[in-house]
């Protein structure tokens, strides 16, 4: 263990506490290997969000974290104040929380304050990068059958589809967040794939890797940049879809549809589709944010004007290799209203079902759109 003192950060019991944590220890990685960056980062965000989560929401309580910074080892204390109407914290250790601490750092426990308030998790990690050149030339089956027990070859497949990574993070600039936090934030997600990652349920690794990655992405997102005041029940079932769209891609194969989804929540068709919609409120950019490091042009400065055949192909060139997955009745509906322009009105009559009934059909689709564009 790091010897001396410890540097203390205190956060404010929020949402958007985990990604200000990351930032903040952060901080004493500086040249440490990228694999044991992102470790620390992964355990300090899932201890912080369980903290959060067990916390509630209190007008003052805070967070306090602790880290003992050393030249090859790291120690990580994330201490809460408490329930004051969150949930119950996951004591179990056989839990997702439980499993991440034992996988990937070397020491960790969970410490209480022995009246069943203020509770203190943490972890010890060797920073030093444990990576053995000869298993690099491994095939990835090979080193997802050692990757339980073999830190190296995590290290392996974590480098192998950093660049996959980091082009999901690039879909989400433009919208407020510097596409290095994005990175890392990615980042984060592909730890996470590889370490719930089953080789045995038949889904490919990549397939599923994205799922999760992007998943990670959308909710630091809206974590962090709504731009429109959602209430926090329908946050928590977005946040919920997140993590069954990515289970789900790996049972079937393919990203989930919206039936998928209500089946594997037992929530009802609305209130998918209208969680799917929230989670495309993220925060604006005015157009005078600066578009490049030199900071001489504006947003404003590399924006166009309209070309009509370009809008038709934005709309339709990344749908066309998914919209053939959808019900016939549901490819109609959007050819009636995107390319002939049909109002609801004048959809129903053509079918000849209610206007309510095509608005329904219309989301469905949308949002199975969103899911099959995002796998």
């Amino acid at each position: 263990m790091p010897e001396g003192d410890p540097l203390v950060v205190t956060l404010p019991v929020a949402v958007g506490t985990p990604g200000q944590a990351r930032m903040a220890v952060g901080r004493f990685l500086t040249g440490a290997p990228p694999p044991r960056v992102v470790d620390v980062l992964l355990l300090v965000s899932e201890l912080v969000t369980d903290a959060v989560r067990r916390a509630g929401a209190g007008p003052t309580d805070e967070l306090r974290i602790d880290v003992w910074p050393g030249p090859t080892t790291i120690r990580v204390a994330v201490t809460d104040p408490g329930p004051t109407g969150g949930a119950e914290a996951d004591e179990d250790p056989d839990g997702w929380k439980g499993r991440l601490l034992a996988r990937i750092s070397d020491r960790w426990g969970v410490d209480g304050d022995g009246d069943g308030k203020a509770t203190s998790a943490w972890f010890e990690l060797d920073l030093t990068e444990g990576r053995l050149p000869s298993i690099e030339d491994h095939p990835d089956a090979a080193l997802f059958a050692m990757i339980r027990t073999n830190r190296a070859a995590r290290d392996v497949l974590f480098a192998r589809y950093t660049r996959m990574a980091s082009g999901f993070a690039r879909r989400f600039t433009g919208r407020g967040e510097d596409i290095q936090d994005l990175e890392q934030v990615a980042s984060i997600g592909l730890l996470k794939a590889l370490e719930r990652f089953d080789v045995g349920r038949g889904a490919s690794f990549s397939t599923f890797a994205s799922a999760t990655i992007l998943g990670e992405l959308k909710r630091h997102l809206r974590d962090k940049a709504w731009s429109v005041r959602v209430p926090r029940g329908l946050k928590e079932t977005s946040l919920e879809l997140s993590r069954v769209t990515g289970e789900l891609t790996q049972s079937l194969g393919r990203a989930p549809r919206v039936s998928d989804l209500v089946t594997a929540t037992g929530r009802g068709e609305e209130e998918i589709l209208e969680a799917l919609q929230a989670g495309e409120a993220f925060a604006s950019v005015s157009i005078n944010t600066p578009a490049g490091e030199d900071d001489t042009l504006e947003m404003l400065d590399r924006m166009g004007g309209d070309d009509p055949a370009i809008g038709l192909a934005v709309r339709w060139e990344p749908v066309a290799a998914v919209i053939g997955d959808l019900p016939e009745r549901e490819r109609r509906i959007l050819y009636l209203r995107f390319y002939k322009e049909m109002t609801q009105s004048e959809i129903a009559a053509v079918i000849g079902i209610s206007q309510m009934h095509v608005s329904r059909l219309l989301a469905r689709a949308l949002a199975s759109l969103r899911l099959l564009a995002d796998a």
